[in-house]
């Protein structure tokens, strides 16, 4: 079946895809694939950029039974368009083969750029024979240095190759994964946020699971050496008590809970999460409720830290979960508000965006344009949210031999194909560089990475990287 997504001309020509093999260079619309230490196959990419436009792509790769090692590329941004990567900004940050706890597995890493341009990775390192407890680990990667000219070889501040500093030692990620997200805090410091069981009860009648997580919080300040007792503060609870059942039939696939953070203008925190409710839970009655929920906490600066300030939920089918939320913000958009967007399943899976602008009576919400195909199922979406109007919502269509990896334009109510070099492209991640022009407006740069391969097998995925000017 043929499949057609208009592109005008400005896009195409900055979408042109140009694969780079064994080439360090690459250049606006090309597309770059990463290597992997992993043989078989790499996936869950996170991004980051920063000033300099220089990015970072954090992603975890497969080894034997069932162990994941965390692995990160840094691409430095040479000018006039020109991306450059090598062996020696390739690391693997959280090593499995080491067996610190064990039957190592590290796996689904975010990334976040601070202040001065270096780039924060966090992931959770988990025991798969379930004997010791999940720990969150963390390092940093310098690729400049502070006259601002990039390093021959960057730097990876961590205790030892592969392990990262330990901000959380004894944490329960089982049936959760343990997903974290990161947040700069801009002042130097960052907040990792991630899931923790508190309960699990089985009923063996209905094969019903009824579990509660903790949100957890580590706020890391990298003023600070890591020797330094205030480096890490100590893991305390954001959000308490939230409930992610498996009703036995049709269970949620993947990682639950699935945190994503941000700051809004005003650097107050605004938490994404996911929570499903199943009958007979807390021995309460009463209709499944899946949503996703937003809240909003003062910002470590206020008067007031971490008190709830707003609070929205989303469903669409209440009956189901609704799964992984994803946010984004800008300082450029002339007002204080984030996007959201999220994946719901009906007959099959379909994508739902959001904006909220936090207003001094409360919140106002309005839709991001996506329109969902009736034939065809969209997955795994992600936001960029612009300068300005401009909003994109990215997700995958899967289509009979093949995805398509697609981006809504919200201002335009358009929905465009993005080229890419594989025909199963999945999971797309995104991070948007914004810069003041000096003419008045502001140029934005979307940085993609992706998952995928010219077959549907994960062990043949590799992560994929393409930078683009936005017209």
């Amino acid at each position: 079946m043929m499949r057609f997504l208009p592109l005008t001309a400005a896009l195409c020509s900055v979408l042109l895809v140009c694969p780079v093999s064994a080439q360090q260079t690459f250049f606006y619309g090309q597309d770059a694939t990463l290597p992997a230490v992993g043989p078989l196959g790499a996936d869950h990419a996170s991004i980051a950029v920063n000033s300099y436009g220089d990015s970072f792509v954090a992603y975890h790769s497969l080894f034997a039974s069932h162990r994941h090692m965390v692995e990160g590329m840094g691409i430095f941004a040479l000018g006039n368009g020109q991306f450059q990567t090598g062996s020696t900004t390739h690391f693997a940050l959280g090593n499995q083969s080491l067996n610190v706890l064990g039957e190592d597995s590290c796996i689904k890493p975010d990334v976040v750029a601070l202040p001065d341009d270096s780039f924060v990775v966090c992931w959770p390192r988990l025991d798969k024979s379930g004997l010791n407890p999940a720990r969150i680990e963390m390092c940093r990667v310098v690729m400049r240095d502070s006259a601002g000219a990039p390093l021959a070889i960057p730097q990876v501040i961590a205790p030892q190759s592969g392990v990262g500093y330990v901000i959380d030692d004894n944490f329960n990620a089982t049936d959760s994964g343990g997903m974290v997200d990161l947040v700069n805090l801009e002042d130097g410091s960052v907040m990792a946020i991630y899931a923790h069981q508190t309960s699990r009860v089985i009923d063996s009648q209905t094969n019903t699971t009824w579990r509660e997580y903790d949100l957890r919080m580590v706020r890391v300040d990298w003023n600070l050496d890591p020797s330094d007792p205030n480096f890490a503060h100590t893991p305390t609870p954001l959000v308490s008590q939230i409930p992610f059942d498996n009703p036995g039939s049709r269970p949620p696939i993947g990682g639950q809970i699935l945190p994503d953070v941000v700051l809004d203008d005003n650097a107050n925190i605004v938490l994404a999460y996911e929570e499903f409710w199943v009958n007979g839970h807390g021995g309460v009655c009463g209709s499944n409720l899946g949503r996703i929920v937003v809240k909003r906490f003062a910002s470590f600066q206020s008067a007031t830290p971490l008190m709830e300030m707003n609070n929205n939920y989303f469903t669409r089918d209440p009956s189901r979960g609704q799964r992984r939320p994803n946010l984004s913000t800008s300082r450029f958009d002339n007002q204080n508000s984030v996007s959201l967007t999220w994946g719901h399943e009906d007959i099959w899976y379909k994508i739902i965006s959001r904006q909220i602008q936090y207003q001094p009576s409360g919140t106002a919400v309005q839709n991001l344009y996506w329109n969902n195909s009736p034939l065809h199922e969209d997955t795994l979406p992600a936001v960029a949210h612009g300068a300005n109007i401009s909003r994109f919502t990215l997700a995958t269509r899967a289509f009979p031999n093949s995805n398509a990896l697609i981006v809504a334009r919200s201002h335009q109510m358009d929905m465009l194909e993005i080229p890419t070099s594989v025909d199963y492209p999945l999971r797309p991640a995104v991070a948007l560089l914004e810069e003041d022009n000096c003419a008045g407006g502001i140029d934005q740069f979307l940085y993609t990475a992706y998952e995928g391969a010219n077959t549907e097998n994960p062990n043949d995925f590799r992560i994929h990287l393409v930078i683009r000017r936005v017209p």
